[in-house]
């Protein structure tokens, strides 16, 4: 038919006119965003546009989620990198909204960590118009560290000896100190154990 179809200013791909008010085209690649649709017929030099007439989008993904820990009491800036992020766009951390979500771009959310009930690793979901994207187990909240124990309890002056730590909230990276001295190879065992 001759019939040219731009979405902005790409062509389409693969035109085919069903009749006089319907036509099939395959969309070209393009940005996320929004276009006009052009018509344009070569023979006659007629053309009609419908104004912001489609949306290109990326799905809705979670690629990254920066920094992957913070305090169970929330207040802390995280950064979301993914994909299909638009204005409007919910965000989940453990299941509670996350506070003054600001979309960036399609691939980058800028927010604040809620509050959690109590220490865990957790799912974090992003969702709007275009659909969902999540992470599963990606966000660890924790708790701030106490030592409730140490085993054994004695020990040379000149160190070297490996003990055990027990509390609540160890989570890496962190620093433990046995009288102003910093622990040498702190393995973080769980959240309630390490060893150095």
């Amino acid at each position: 038919s001759g019939l040219l179809v731009l979405f902005g200013e790409s062509l389409a791909q693969d035109v085919f006119v069903l009749d006089e008010h319907r036509l099939v085209a395959i969309t070209p690649p393009r940005l996320p965003g929004l276009v006009d649709i052009q018509l344009h017929h070569p023979d006659t030099g007629q053309s009609a546009v419908l104004e912001a007439g489609y949306l290109f989008f990326n799905p809705v993904t979670i690629i990254e989620v920066d920094p992957p820990t913070g305090h169970v009491l929330g207040g802390e800036p995280i950064t979301i990198i993914g994909s299909g992020f638009v204005p409007g766009t919910n965000l989940l951390i453990g299941g509670r909204a996350a506070i003054q979500v600001q979309v960036v771009d399609d691939s980058t959310i800028l927010a604040v960590t809620p509050d959690a009930p109590g220490p865990a690793t957790v799912d974090v979901h992003v969702s709007n118009e275009l659909g969902v994207g999540s992470m599963t187990k990606v966000f660890t909240y924790f708790e701030s560290p106490e030592v409730q124990a140490v085993a054994p309890t004695v020990g040379l002056v000149d160190g070297g000896q490996p003990v055990e730590v027990k509390g609540v909230g160890f989570v890496e990276p962190l620093m433990v100190t046995l009288g102003g001295v910093p622990l040498e190879q702190v393995e973080v065992i769980s959240s309630t154990s390490l060893m150095g």
